[in-house]
Protein backbone atom coordinates (compact mmCIF):
# COMPACT_ATOMS: atom_id res chain seq x y z
CA UNK A 1 0.00 0.00 0.00
CA UNK A 2 2.71 2.48 0.79
CA UNK A 3 4.19 2.58 -2.89
CA UNK A 4 0.92 3.32 -4.03
CA UNK A 5 0.17 6.26 -1.73
CA UNK A 6 3.42 7.12 -2.71
CA UNK A 7 3.02 7.28 -6.13
CA UNK A 8 -0.56 8.49 -6.16
CA UNK A 9 0.08 11.25 -3.07
CA UNK A 10 -3.32 11.59 -1.74
CA UNK A 11 -3.81 13.85 0.76
CA UNK A 12 -6.13 11.11 2.95
CA UNK A 13 -5.85 7.23 3.57
CA UNK A 14 -8.84 5.69 4.88
CA UNK A 15 -8.32 2.46 6.22
CA UNK A 16 -11.53 0.30 6.99
CA UNK A 17 -12.83 -3.51 7.08
CA UNK A 18 -14.43 -4.98 4.21
CA UNK A 19 -18.05 -4.29 6.08
CA UNK A 20 -17.82 -1.16 7.22
CA UNK A 21 -20.00 1.01 4.66
CA UNK A 22 -20.14 4.40 3.42
CA UNK A 23 -23.21 5.83 3.58
CA UNK A 24 -22.79 9.84 2.91
CA UNK A 25 -22.60 10.54 -0.32
CA UNK A 26 -19.81 13.41 0.44
CA UNK A 27 -18.01 11.06 2.96
CA UNK A 28 -14.40 12.28 2.15
CA UNK A 29 -15.25 15.76 2.27
CA UNK A 30 -17.12 15.67 5.58
CA UNK A 31 -14.30 13.55 7.04
CA UNK A 32 -11.92 15.76 5.90
CA UNK A 33 -14.24 19.18 7.31
CA UNK A 34 -13.74 16.89 10.65
CA UNK A 35 -10.39 16.80 10.74
CA UNK A 36 -9.27 19.92 9.83
CA UNK A 37 -11.41 21.04 12.75
CA UNK A 38 -9.97 18.79 15.21
CA UNK A 39 -6.66 20.12 13.96
CA UNK A 40 -6.41 16.32 13.39
CA UNK A 41 -3.53 13.97 11.74
CA UNK A 42 -5.91 10.85 12.10
CA UNK A 43 -9.36 10.45 12.78
CA UNK A 44 -10.23 6.97 14.93
CA UNK A 45 -13.31 5.45 16.53
CA UNK A 46 -13.38 4.89 20.17
CA UNK A 47 -9.97 6.43 21.02
CA UNK A 48 -9.12 5.82 24.51
CA UNK A 49 -5.97 5.93 26.62
CA UNK A 50 -5.10 3.11 28.36
CA UNK A 51 -2.16 3.55 30.42
CA UNK A 52 -2.61 2.71 34.03
CA UNK A 53 -6.01 1.13 33.49
CA UNK A 54 -7.03 -2.29 33.47
CA UNK A 55 -7.54 -2.52 30.00
CA UNK A 56 -6.83 -6.35 28.84
CA UNK A 57 -5.29 -5.61 26.19
CA UNK A 58 -2.93 -2.65 27.68
CA UNK A 59 -2.50 -5.21 30.60
CA UNK A 60 -1.25 -7.62 28.65
CA UNK A 61 1.72 -5.44 26.49
CA UNK A 62 2.40 -3.64 29.59
CA UNK A 63 3.88 -7.36 31.14
CA UNK A 64 6.20 -7.19 28.25
CA UNK A 65 9.45 -5.52 29.81
CA UNK A 66 10.67 -3.96 26.49
CA UNK A 67 6.99 -2.31 25.62
CA UNK A 68 7.67 0.76 28.00
CA UNK A 69 10.87 1.40 26.24
CA UNK A 70 9.89 1.37 23.46
CA UNK A 71 7.76 4.14 23.31
CA UNK A 72 10.20 6.31 24.97
CA UNK A 73 12.81 5.31 22.59
CA UNK A 74 11.37 6.86 19.58
CA UNK A 75 8.64 9.27 21.69
CA UNK A 76 8.61 12.80 20.81
CA UNK A 77 6.10 13.26 23.41
CA UNK A 78 6.81 14.62 26.68
CA UNK A 79 5.02 12.06 28.28
CA UNK A 80 6.42 8.56 27.01
CA UNK A 81 4.34 6.60 28.92
CA UNK A 82 0.65 7.32 26.81
CA UNK A 83 -0.80 4.51 25.18
CA UNK A 84 -3.58 4.48 23.34
CA UNK A 85 -6.30 2.08 21.81
CA UNK A 86 -8.66 2.82 18.76
CA UNK A 87 -11.51 0.93 17.43
CA UNK A 88 -9.77 -0.92 14.37
CA UNK A 89 -11.87 0.13 11.47
CA UNK A 90 -13.03 3.49 9.73
CA UNK A 91 -9.88 5.10 10.56
CA UNK A 92 -8.84 8.24 8.40
CA UNK A 93 -5.12 9.49 8.02
CA UNK A 94 -3.19 12.60 6.17
CA UNK A 95 -0.85 11.17 4.41
CA UNK A 96 2.07 12.00 6.03
CA UNK A 97 1.05 10.67 9.32
CA UNK A 98 0.24 7.36 7.29
CA UNK A 99 3.68 7.73 6.01
CA UNK A 100 5.27 7.78 9.16
CA UNK A 101 3.00 4.98 10.55
CA UNK A 102 4.23 2.89 7.91
CA UNK A 103 7.96 3.62 7.80
CA UNK A 104 9.51 3.11 11.89
CA UNK A 105 12.81 2.56 11.72
CA UNK A 106 12.01 0.30 15.47
CA UNK A 107 9.18 -2.29 16.07
CA UNK A 108 7.53 -4.28 18.67
CA UNK A 109 4.65 -6.96 18.17
CA UNK A 110 1.59 -5.41 19.61
CA UNK A 111 -2.30 -5.36 18.70
CA UNK A 112 -2.85 -3.16 15.84
CA UNK A 113 -5.72 -1.15 17.61
CA UNK A 114 -2.64 0.09 20.23
CA UNK A 115 0.08 0.08 17.94
CA UNK A 116 -1.37 2.50 15.11
CA UNK A 117 -2.68 5.45 17.41
CA UNK A 118 0.41 5.00 20.12
CA UNK A 119 2.88 5.04 17.46
CA UNK A 120 1.48 8.13 15.38
CA UNK A 121 1.30 9.98 18.77
CA UNK A 122 4.39 9.22 19.92
CA UNK A 123 6.12 10.47 16.47
CA UNK A 124 4.32 13.65 17.15
CA UNK A 125 1.15 13.29 15.37
CA UNK A 126 -2.52 14.81 16.19
CA UNK A 127 -4.58 11.51 17.36
CA UNK A 128 -8.48 12.41 17.78
CA UNK A 129 -12.12 10.31 17.70
CA UNK A 130 -14.72 10.77 15.84
CA UNK A 131 -17.88 12.16 16.87
CA UNK A 132 -19.89 9.48 17.30
CA UNK A 133 -23.05 10.30 17.02
CA UNK A 134 -21.70 10.28 13.05
CA UNK A 135 -21.22 6.85 12.75
CA UNK A 136 -22.58 3.15 13.90
CA UNK A 137 -20.11 1.64 15.07
CA UNK A 138 -19.60 -2.08 16.98
CA UNK A 139 -17.10 -4.69 17.11
CA UNK A 140 -19.64 -7.40 16.99
CA UNK A 141 -22.65 -8.36 14.70
CA UNK A 142 -25.89 -7.34 16.03
CA UNK A 143 -29.85 -6.91 15.09
CA UNK A 144 -29.39 -3.52 15.53
CA UNK A 145 -26.03 -2.85 12.98
CA UNK A 146 -27.72 -2.54 9.62
CA UNK A 147 -27.95 -0.40 7.19
CA UNK A 148 -31.26 0.44 7.39
CA UNK A 149 -31.01 1.88 11.44
CA UNK A 150 -27.77 3.19 10.14
CA UNK A 151 -29.33 5.87 7.57
CA UNK A 152 -32.68 6.39 9.79
CA UNK A 153 -30.05 7.97 11.95
CA UNK A 154 -28.18 9.82 9.55
CA UNK A 155 -24.78 8.03 10.13
CA UNK A 156 -22.25 8.56 7.38
CA UNK A 157 -20.48 4.88 8.49
CA UNK A 158 -21.62 1.83 9.59
CA UNK A 159 -19.97 -1.61 11.01
CA UNK A 160 -20.40 -4.28 10.73
CA UNK A 161 -22.61 -5.09 7.87
CA UNK A 162 -23.25 -8.72 7.49
CA UNK A 163 -26.71 -9.08 5.69
CA UNK A 164 -25.72 -8.21 2.96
Amino acid sequence: MVPIIRRETPDYVHLCEYDHLPLAQDLNERQVRSMRGEGADVMVHFLKRIDGTAHPFGLYHESDPDFFPFWKSLSRRDDPSAILWMFGSGSVWTREAFLALASPQKKIECLFEIYLPTLVHHLGFRVRGWDEKQHLISNLPSPQITVKEARKRGSWTVHPVKEI
